[in-house]
């Protein structure tokens, strides 16, 4: 539905797509764009991330405040964020401590802190999520620039997998692929579009948004630590606890 939507709407920074019955609770074939062979993104490049930015902006601008429309679209309410501190990460977390002693030794400590960090992070987000001018049609899972959502094809970005759509604020798609320095980029962008927002207000719900990638990767991060390397599972902690 999402893809198809975005395909409808006109989108050139998204695979086309197509299928003949949208409505069927059964599988159905769907006919989608093959993209080729993509390149990795170009580190540190100015332009790139402007033509990011960009994208996203024409995503959620042509869907932001139009819930109605899309009555198939998930929203991101109170239960979907208590379900992202709880069932997606924390609980994962939890296990981990009562099953495998060697990650209780290293991480237990953490745990306390952990589920109240959750709950805060809930709390904020379902505020965000009451702000209903800013509610748009989410890509949910967008990854850090090493990722592969977003595919480089000469030059030009193509966001793909639309598997974890949501209708929530626009942000969650912003924390994990631009930084503070150059979240700039879409804010300049979304303004450029018509939309009016603060920079201090916009700057403000991207900080309250900052976490979202440490919980809805936390259970890959715990798994990496399962296969020899904590790099992932420290790096989504200290992110947590140290901003």
């Amino acid at each position: 539905m999402a893809m198809q939507t975005l395909t409808e709407q006109g989108h050139l920074y998204t695979p086309a797509a197509y299928s003949e019955n949208l409505v069927s609770d059964e599988p159905m074939w769907m006919i989608q764009q093959d993209l080729g062979k993509r390149v990795h993104a170009p580190y540190g490049d100015q332009k790139w991330m402007e033509n990011v930015a960009e994208a996203l902006v024409e995503i959620h601008g042509s869907n932001m405040n139009r819930g109605e429309e899309m009555p198939w679209l998930p929203h991101a309410d109170a239960n979907y964020w208590k379900k992202i501190v709880t069932q997606i990460s924390v609980d994962h977390f939890e296990r981990a401590v009562c099953e495998d002693g060697n990650f209780a030794r290293e991480f237990e400590k953490y745990l306390p802190k952990l589920r109240a960090a959750g709950n805060a992070f809930a709390c904020d987000m379902t505020a965000l999520y009451k702000e209903k001018q800013w509610l748009t049609l989410t890509h949910g899972d967008l990854q850090n620039i090493e990722g592969e959502h977003v595919y480089n094809i000469e030059g030009k970005p193509y966001i793909i997998d639309f598997g974890f759509v949501r209708y929530a604020p626009f942000y969650i798609d912003l924390v994990d692929y631009f930084s503070f320095e150059n979240v700039a980029l879409y804010y300049k962008a979304l303004t450029a579009r018509g939309f009016s927002l603060n920079w201090k207000d916009f700057e403000e719900r991207f900080r309250t948004a900052f976490r979202y990638p440490c919980f809805i990767y936390m259970f890959p991060g715990i798994m990496k630590w399962r296969n020899g390397s904590e790099e992932q599972l420290l790096r989504l902690l200290h992110r947590i606890f140290d901003y």
